[in-house]
């Protein structure tokens, strides 16, 4: 991997990560950011998703360093 599409994979991850941080924030102000709200436990899923694979990622260029 180039770090060019490092850079442009890890801007779309943190990008996505930036929005579920909003929609949680907002599910928290309408008193609705709990597990008993299926949107909640998808974002809470996807967010872990995108952390594990920033994380690999990471792995993957500091092994090239």
């Amino acid at each position: 991997m180039k770090l060019d599409e490092y850079n442009i994979i890890i801007s779309a991850i943190s990008d996505e990560i930036a929005q579920i941080a909003k929609l949680m924030r907002d599910q928290a102000w309408a008193q609705c950011a709990n597990t008993s709200n299926p949107a909640f436990r998808r974002l809470l899923s996807r967010h872990a998703q995108l952390t594990e694979m920033a994380a690999k990622l990471n792995k993957t260029m500091f092994s090239l360093v």
